[in-house]
């Protein structure tokens, strides 16, 4: 080992004398200061293995120590969440409120002011705390003026009662007798105004009775037209049909003949149904009846207005294109002929019959326009014998109302006359009674049922001003404010939720009964803009509250409420990257650990702490994390 030493170095010994030299400036050598020599490097034995691989170890050990343990510390220290950190879901019960303070009144509270001034208090036997019912004394004034002015007022007015007893008397008579005759039907100016009614009535039922009458025979008249223009169709068809003969270079039949045929029919030209001819009577308005366009009457009778008199019917629902009820009707002449059978008559039958079928037709078509001019006059008598039976009514209201102020003019004399007859009685006994009224007000008697709960009356003293304060302590209620911001949530009818000091932990039930319509005033009247409130009832509905009136209370309006709902903190709902709202669960593993899952969730009712969820895998028993800030679904953590 040691010659393999000695050969390495060798080379290195001879590169180390070639730099010695140098060149100097002007190309002479320089000589320079001889460089050591590399001390040779030792083989790898064993031992200096292992001791290299120790001192890896204990470096490795050094930086694990210092750098590594410090990190792994901290990570596993993040991994760690502690139980007070998570919220376990449970079932429980959330109220969604509005704070408020209020004061506690009575809902029934009456101020006792003497009805009657300037009397001396001379007695006062009640005291605060008096439980009173309605009408028991609560103070007795001095009534001594009242008794004398009573004792010289009693003055007789009755000197001209039998005069006039007597006015009554006619009056009354006069009255009885016109009411007997209205009863009776008797009264002749509602006789004759109830026949008009009834002639007027008649009238225009005949008038009615006319027009539908015409209206039948209008319908009947229709159908006539529709039948013969269909038969004068069924032989203009069977015409149309019959081929045109061919001409022959001889009258003569031929030998070949069947004698039996008997005689050749001498062929006829078609008559065009467009064109006028002499077998038809072109002047006659035959041109609106053949134009197809017009159809037939309708089924149902129809009012004529004025100027139509002779306007064509329109066609009905089924017509075929030319107007006329299809299928086969019979003639106006009473002849059973269908098309069937036109189409075997010969040529000079058919020209016949059509020259028939059109005068039928010109008759049916003048009998419909007849009628058809009539149904404006008779519409119109409708209308005039209706309003004549219009007219009639409203004079028999008028008749009614006649009479009706006749007796009222009577009643009012008897009244006139009645009053007259005790106006000096009356005098005597109004001016009796208000002595005896001012009398009874020297006893001040309490309202209401309640409590007396302030009294200013004393002996001695002006029986004027308030004198008592009565509360039914039993019915409470609570005068609070809803603040502008709450008040489009909270409304009337709305469960409430009441605590004081006094009561301690317990709460009472309340709903409120009313709410201001505008906000609280100022001294001047107008709107109080810093201060915007809207002045608030509260009615207390538990019993046996142990509030007291004029307590101080705290009042939850209560806007929601769920049984059995699962809520977490607000901040442990957190929106992800798809705008899902999402909680961060624990989902427990074999080993003791727990890994976090995002669970999107769907919010529901929440008060001023938390708020329920719901969603797949929300349920009872799972943590979710307080604050999933700084965690991230896929995570391994330990509940500590």
């Amino acid at each position: 080992m040691e010659q393999n030493e000695t050969r390495q170095a060798a080379p290195a010994q001879q590169e180390t004398s070639a730099q010695h030299v140098s060149k100097a400036p002007g190309g002479q050598e320089k000589p320079q200061k001889p460089k050591k020599a590399k001390k040779p490097r030792k083989p790898w034995t064993a031992k200096r293995i292992i001791f290299l691989v120790v001192v890896v170890l204990l470096a490795v050990f050094l930086v694990y120590s210092c750098v590594a343990a410090p990190v792994i510390a901290a990570n596993a220290a993040m991994n760690q969440v502690s139980t007070l950190a998570v919220t376990q879901l449970t079932p429980k019960d959330i109220t969604s409120t509005i704070s408020a303070t209020g004061t506690v009144e009575s809902a029934d509270k009456h101020y006792v002011y003497p009805a009657a001034t300037g009397y001396t208090v001379m007695e006062v036997p009640v005291e605060v705390g008096d439980r009173v019912e309605a009408g028991d004394v609560l103070c007795i004034l001095d009534d001594s003026a009242i008794q004398d002015q009573i004792e010289t007022n009693e003055l007789s007015l009755d000197q001209n009662v039998r005069a006039a007893e007597q006015q009554v008397k006619t009056v009354r008579d006069s009255y009885e007798a016109a009411m007997a005759a209205v009863k009776d039907g008797t009264n002749a100016t509602l006789i004759n105004a109830e026949s008009q009614v009834t002639n007027a009535y008649n009238s225009y039922l005949s008038a009615v009775d006319n027009y539908w009458q015409h209206q039948s025979n209008l319908s009947s008249a229709s159908s006539d037209l529709a039948a013969a223009r269909q038969k004068v169709q069924d032989i203009q068809a069977a015409i149309d049909s019959k081929p045109t003969p061919t001409p022959t270079p001889t009258a003569l039949p031929s030998p070949s003949q069947d004698a039996g045929q008997g005689e050749q029919q001498v062929p006829v030209a078609t008559p065009n149904p467009n064109q006028g001819s002499e077998g038809t009577d072109q002047g006659s308005g035959q041109d609106s009846v053949q134009n197809p366009a017009q159809g037939t009457p309708p089924a149902t009778p129809v009012q004529s207005t004025p100027g139509q008199e002779n306007a064509q019917p329109t066609p009905a629902a089924g017509q075929g294109e030319t107007g006329l009820v299809t299928g086969s009707a019979p003639a106006a002449s009473g002849a059973s002929n269908s098309a069937a059978d036109y189409a075997g008559m010969d040529l000079t039958a058919l020209q016949t019959a059509l020259a028939a079928a059109e005068q039928e037709q010109a008759a049916a078509q003048s009998a419909y326009d007849s009628l058809a001019g009539q149904g404006y006059s008779l519409s119109l008598a409708i209308d005039t014998a209706y309003n004549n039976y219009q007219t009639a009514l409203k004079s028999l209201d008028a008749a009614i109302a006649s009479v009706e102020t006749s007796l009222q003019s009577s009643e009012n004399q008897l009244d006139a006359a009645k009053i007259t007859a005790e106006s000096a009685r009356d005098t005597r006994d109004l001016t009796l009674e208000h002595l005896n009224e001012s009398l009874a007000d020297t006893v001040v008697t309490a309202p209401a049922s309640g409590t007396i709960t302030a009294v200013y009356a004393t002996v001695g003293g002006a029986g004027s001003g308030l004198l008592f304060v009565i509360e039914d302590t039993e019915d409470l209620i609570v005068n609070t404010s809803v603040r502008s911001y709450d008040i489009a949530t909270v409304q009337e009818g709305m469960a409430v939720s009441i605590r004081s000091d006094a009561t301690g932990d317990a709460a009472f039930d309340g709903v409120i009964t009313a709410i201001a319509p505008a906000s609280m005033k100022n001294a001047a009247g107008d709107t109080d803009s810093t201060n915007e409130v809207f002045e608030t009832e509260v009615a207390v509905t538990s019993q046996d509250t142990g509030l007291r009136i004029g307590m101080s209370v705290r009042l939850n309006y209560i806007l929601d409420s769920a049984e059995g709902v699962l809520a977490v903190p607000y901040d442990a709902i957190y929106t992800n990257a798809a705008g899902q709202s999402c909680v961060l669960g624990a989902q427990p593993r074999e080993d003791g650990q727990y890994e976090l899952v995002e669970i999107p969730v769907t919010t529901g009712i929440e008060n001023d702490y938390e708020i329920a969820i719901s969603g797949q895998g929300i349920e009872a028993g799972l943590y979710i994390l307080n604050d999933p800030s700084s965690h991230a679904p896929g995570e391994v953590v330990s509940l500590v």
